[in-house]
């Protein structure tokens, strides 16, 4: 046995946005669209063109030639996922396919919580300085503020200096919550206003994407003032690179020069610094950057109207960007890129020779949202407040006592709960008895008055205010709100969200695989079909070493207690997905235990496995490989290999077999098969066909000599 030490670090996702420099359109949804990501303000931007322009080098030279430039970028930043602008425009540069995204797969839906798509969104981290901080009243007053430009030709600069929120309806979410949680003050930017916020201290969109983080930018670089042309896309995608891997670059318009002028003599002064000798300081030249969209003659002559000697002095004039797709040469310090920090751990494993792999858990944000549905009892109370006709409530004591009742732990009931009330799917308020009906009706904190409708009646009547505690009169209750308001299981939603939890955190080792998730969509076949999918999909093994294993899609059909639930309209749809997206896996899930699966059920999804145990000689693999997951899957507490290991039978003795790898969707479709639909094993399945070959050959051959 031999012992390892490993670190681990977590940081955010870095994306890498590919674009053509003069896009300004799409410039400006990439701005928008790292508003709304955790460390979005550190997601470079990539310049994509087919030739080197002729401003890329003062002096209208250049030694690389433009895929130099932008593999040097892409080797510089080094993103995790290259986003597109225009799809198909990082052909050619090597990067891996499944790595590669477009501008509208990057931002998570409204329903879309915690680990939301491919990385963090800020919509979490908003709600959590909401409830650490931002809900109480602060000693310190934060100066939160959204821009928005007086002129327009100043929108991307407000964007890529402020942020600016994405404008589709399904993500004005985030500008909304960003408003509601931090009371932000409306700013018209003009020249005086730039000049009041730069300098006062102030909170920004962009800027809140970097809370829970710790940047480490590895140098000294000094501060910087970098003058830009507003109406010149290069010069932001500029500015926002610089900022990137710079710790102080302040953005100057050159169309403001003149207003801005004060400030930027008072910044110079101030970041200026002179040899130390006993503080072990070294000499500070604050750097005056013109953009290389500004002509010479015209930085010539910024410099003799606006910067005198004395300024000129203590700062440095720079005009070419640093060239940080070149290699990294011994004799000239070249600029590095800042590490972030959200938590890190280190810790010693032993490895066994015999088998060397090592496991360990990773480390999570702690504002991600926890699954506080995975308990069937928490499930029956929202849905038995669900079916209720008018209040569907629960008193308060009864709501917190169902929820201690359905959960051992009591440490996670009391986060279960605080985490329903937390992310609206249950809301406080009264349930008041009408004074002319007697009937109940329940009103939200924002509803109450001195004087109320009956929900019953329709008739107005007043508030208890004589003997407001008489539960008789008055009581607190929870409602439950959205979508856990649905009757019958929120219409098989519980279902869906448990499935997409088992494959997301449930199926196999943390951190061995990645998934893409949708739910409820409706898709259109070459056919002209229309076919309803509860829950869609992508799964793809990593591994440690090596290539990970080719992304598998999924297709699933989720169903919540209902007795005989699976129908032949639901079998044959799932056949029809799988014949027009051939070698998809299919899913069937259930919150019912495997015992109340009807005959009936289990036939027809018998007859669809055996149909996809069949060899697909084109794909060399399976044709539709069919797994069935029951009330034991699905709420699992955090392992499948736990929650079989703890049923014991026929699951214990499947799982500890030591190919019973369930990562592998192909392994566990076996397993479940086994399980759930009276099967044989798959290789049980081989050898009866290659019996029954040998069979027919012998028979032919015997007929032949006959």
């Amino acid at each position: 046995m031999n012992n390892i030490q490993v670190d681990i670090r977590l940081r955010p996702i870095r994306f890498g946005f590919m674009v053509r420099p003069d896009d300004a359109e799409n410039i400006l949804e990439i701005f928008r669209v790292n508003t709304c990501l955790w460390g979005g303000m550190f997601n470079p931007i990539i310049p994509f063109f087919e030739s080197v322009p002729t401003w890329w080098e003062r002096g209208d030279y250049s030694f690389e030639d433009e895929k130099q430039i932008i593999n040097g970028y892409l080797d510089f930043f080094e993103p995790d996922f290259l986003v597109e602008a225009e799809e198909g425009i990082s052909n050619g540069f090597g990067y891996d396919p499944k790595r590669i995204l477009q501008l509208t797969d990057v931002l998570p839906q409204p329903h879309e919580t915690g680990l939301d798509k491919y990385g963090l969104s800020a919509h979490e981290l908003y709600m959590e300085l909401y409830k650490k901080e931002f809900r109480f009243e602060l000693r310190h007053k934060y100066n939160f503020i959204d821009v928005e430009a007086a002129d327009p030709i100043f929108q991307n600069f407000v964007a890529a200096n402020f942020g600016s929120f994405p404008i589709q309806e399904q993500f004005r979410y985030f500008e909304r919550n960003y408003k509601n949680v931090f009371n932000s003050e409306r700013i018209i930017l003009d020249a005086n206003k730039l000049l009041e916020l730069y300098s006062s201290g102030y909170a920004f969109a962009l800027g809140i994407g970097n809370e829970k983080l710790r940047i480490d930018y590895h140098s000294r670089r000094d501060s910087m003032l970098f003058i830009l042309d507003v109406e010149q896309s290069k010069d932001l995608v500029d500015f926002w690179n610089l900022r990137c891997f710079s710790k102080n670059v302040v953005a100057i318009p050159v169309q403001w020069i003149q207003e801005l002028f004060p400030f930027c003599r008072e910044f110079i002064l101030n970041n200026y610094r002179s040899m130390n000798r006993s503080l072990s300081e070294h000499v500070k030249h604050p750097i005056l950057f013109f953009s290389r969209s500004i002509a010479e003659n015209d930085i010539q002559e910024i410099e003799h109207n606006y910067f005198t000697a004395a300024v000129k002095q203590v700062s440095s004039f720079q005009t070419s960007f640093p060239p940080i797709w070149q290699k990294p040469s011994e004799k000239v310090i070249s600029p590095r890129r800042p590490t972030l920090n959200a938590d890190s751990k280190k810790i010693e494993i032993q490895v066994n020779e015999d088998n060397p792999q090592i496991q360990f858990e990773p480390i999570f944000p702690d504002f991600i949202s926890e699954c506080c549905i995975a308990y069937k009892g928490i499930i029956e109370l929202l849905n038995k407040m669900a079916n209720r006709p008018l209040t569907k409530t629960c008193r308060f004591e009864k709501f917190k006592e169902k929820i201690d009742c359905a959960i051992d732990n009591q440490m996670w009931a009391k986060r279960t709960f605080e985490t329903l009330v937390e992310r609206k799917a249950a809301e406080l308020g009264l349930e008041i008895k009408c004074s002319k009906c007697g009937s109940r009706s329940w009103y939200s904190m924002t509803q109450l008055d001195y004087s109320l409708i009956c929900n019953l009646c329709l008739k107005q009547f007043n508030f208890p205010v004589t003997n407001p505690e008489d539960n008789r009169q008055s009581r607190w209750a929870y409602r439950v709100i959205g979508p856990f308001a649905l009757p019958d299981y929120a219409r098989g939603g519980y279902a869906a969200a448990l499935a997409i939890r088992f494959f997301a955190d449930i199926l196999g080792e943390p951190g061995r695989s990645v998934i893409t998730w949708s739910a409820g969509q409706e898709l259109e076949l070459p056919s002209g079909k229309k076919v309803e999918a509860d829950l869609l999909i992508w799964y793809q093994r990593t591994q440690m070493f090596g290539q990970d294993h080719p992304t598998d899609m999924i297709f699933g059909e989720a169903k919540s207690f209902a007795k005989s639930a699976f129908k032949k309209d639901d079998v044959d749809k799932m056949k029809l997905l799988v014949e027009t997206f051939p070698g998809s896996i299919l899913v069937f899930a259930t919150m019912r235990e495997a015992k109340d699966i009807t005959q009936g059920e289990i036939n027809r999804i018998k007859e669809l496995a055996e149909w996809g145990r069949e060899y697909d000689k084109e794909r060399q693999q399976t044709r539709a490989p069919v797994i069935v997951l029951t009330e034991t899957e699905l709420f699992s507490d955090y392992s499948l290999r736990a929650s079989w290991k703890e049923k014991g039978g026929r699951h214990k003795m499947l799982i500890e077999q030591e190919w019973a790898r369930t990562d592998n969707l192909r392994v566990l479709a076996d397993l479940t098969q086994q399980l759930y639909l009276g099967m044989p094993s798959y290789s049980s399945f081989l050898n009866q066909q290659h019996a029954q070959q040998k069979q027919l050959v012998k028979t032919t051959s015997t007929h032949t000599e006959s």
